[in-house]
Parts: structure tokens; sequence; C-alpha cells
């Protein structure tokens, strides 16, 4: 049960949108990983991993994992093969880079509060600097 001050602030926030919240936490939650290029082949990681996996279609190193699967318990975590992400925390790295890319600027390392996985994901960006 979420905390009662938390939804009476949400709420407040979210106004005609607040019941759609609510209901968000009675849907199938969506979990990822990114994999770490440098350690093995995105291309060849399905085939290698022993879980379900599915494309993350904005990041060609994400893939969506099942809920019966536990990435984080297999020794491929420990040895840094892969991070495991919020799909939505691929994101902010997979954008600047198609602006980085396409204006040949630099941008802001944003992921200070994120672990290794989103660092890394715009340092393995082909157009970083």
């Amino acid at each position: 049960m979420l905390p009662q001050e938390f939804l009476q602030r949400m709420e407040q926030m979210l106004g005609t949108e607040y019941p759609a919240f609510l209901e968000s936490y009675n849907e199938d939650r969506y979990q990822a990983l990114r994999v770490n290029p440098r350690k093995i082949s995105p291309a060849s990681f399905p085939e290698k991993a022993p879980f379900h996996l599915q494309p993350v279609p904005w990041e060609g190193n994400g893939f969506y994992y099942a809920t019966t699967d536990t990435p984080g318990k297999h020794p491929y975590h420990e040895a840094g093969v892969y991070y495991i992400q919020e799909p939505s925390a691929l994101a902010p790295a997979a954008y600047p880079r198609s602006v980085r890319c396409s204006r040949r600027k630099k941008h802001a390392d944003c992921s200070c509060h994120a672990g290794a996985g989103a660092s890394d994901q715009q340092r393995d960006s082909p157009c970083t600097g």
C-alpha cells in the first residue's frame, strides 16, 4: 500500500489523471537490462543468455526480460556483462545521442544519480564528443 500523504500529493498534482495513475499499479511492469558492449556483442547476447528477451526499441543494447527471469542472480550480472535498468532509464542517453549525432554537439552527462549503466551507455555512444 502506498503512503496516504503520497497519494494525496499525487491526486493534487495529477487532477483528472489521478485514477489512471492508480490503475497503473495494477498493470504488468516492464523490466530491462542493457548489455555492456565492451563485454559481449548485443547481437549475440540473446542466444547466450538464459532469459526471455525482447529488444528495447530505442536502445540497441537494451532488452526487456520476463517477470519470471532473475538476471540479478546470474554470474553475467556480477561480471558486468549487463546492467539492470528500468526501461525508461535507457531513454535519456539514447535521445541525446540522436541529437548529438545530428548536430555534432556535446551534451552534459546528467546521469550522476544513475548507476554505471547510464554513464557507460553515453560513453559507448558512437557519436560521443
